[in-house]
């Protein structure tokens, strides 16, 4: 499901034009339990950024690497949780995408309906990542007909690690601005930066540069831990608290809650200079029952 326009705190052909997304990773202190991970572990779901196309776990080996290279824009940081918005732009249209990591088997493909020169991708964390991840270190190409896989773009990008637990909404953004997350819970109260908690247990455990102390994060997450999901009808709000000096953010909003099989995704873009909101303030994104 995609939202788009709502208001604190980078598309790809097959073999006659094809894009490769693949991932590396490297962490310090990880602790997994499988001789070699997949890459579930870590990312366990790709799709077009409005949602109409799902990528499709692949076992095995993703295809190698060669020239020529693209250009890559990535999040600088991501939740546990969350989601992450990845813009590819190749020299030749495309229209298979592949994201994988290097010493971890499985990769995800998805083809496009349509070549393109760039393309906006999502890709959703996995809210039981391995103990101890603290970077992923993801490596990006393309493929074309006539000059086979391209050569990698590596970008780092820092794993943050939140609450989950019953219910889990979050968003993440791509500049340094200041958006703020507001929750109302169904005994109506709501948890903001302003109110970090509240008292069906529902709280506010990560605010990313607040009052445009940029702290590069730019993520932002409610919970409820396990156990403690209050039954009712829960609404979502995005406020544009300030613009930074920017002239635009672009957002993507994740909720998980336990009863769901598959997280909703929200995606929008934000202008202006922001309105300085505080309870009450924003645009409603959406609304979930739990």
């Amino acid at each position: 499901m995609i939202a788009s326009n709502f208001p604190r705190r980078a598309l790809a052909a097959t073999l006659i034009g094809a894009a490769l997304l693949g991932a590396s990773w490297a962490c310090a202190g990880v602790r997994v339990t499988d001789a070699q991970p997949k890459i579930q572990d870590f990312i366990n779901r790709v799709t077009t950024l409005d949602g109409s196309v799902v990528a499709t776990l692949v076992t095995g080996n993703a295809p190698a690497a060669g020239s020529p290279a693209v250009t890559v824009y990535a999040p600088p940081a991501v939740i546990v949780g969350g989601s992450g918005q990845v813009t590819v732009i190749a020299a030749d249209s495309v229209q298979k995408v592949i994201i994988a990591m290097e010493n971890v088997s499985n990769y995800y493909e998805l083809t496009l309906p349509a070549t393109v020169a760039q393309t906006p991708l999502l890709f959703i964390v996995n809210q039981q990542m391995p103990l101890g991840t603290f970077k992923l270190f993801i490596k990006y190409g393309a493929v074309t007909g006539s000059k086979g896989v391209g050569q990698y773009s590596v970008l780092q990008t820092n794993v943050i690690q939140v609450g989950t637990g019953d219910i889990q909404v979050s968003v993440s953004w791509d500049s340094v601005t200041d958006i703020d997350l507001h929750v109302v819970d169904p005994n109506g109260d709501e948890v903001y930066y302003g109110q970090d908690s509240v008292a069906s247990g529902g709280r506010l455990d990560l605010d990313s540069n607040a009052a445009c102390n940029a702290d590069y994060k730019n993520n932002e997450n409610i919970t409820w831990p396990s156990g403690k999901g209050l039954a009712g009808s829960y609404t979502v709000r995005l406020d544009y608290w300030s613009a930074c000096t920017k002239p635009k953010t672009n957002y993507v909003v994740t909720i998980h809650t336990k009863n769901m099989s598959v997280p909703i995704t929200y995606s929008g873009t934000f202008v202006g200079s922001g309105d300085g909101g505080g309870l009450g303030a924003g645009i409603v994104i959406g609304t979930f029952t739990f």
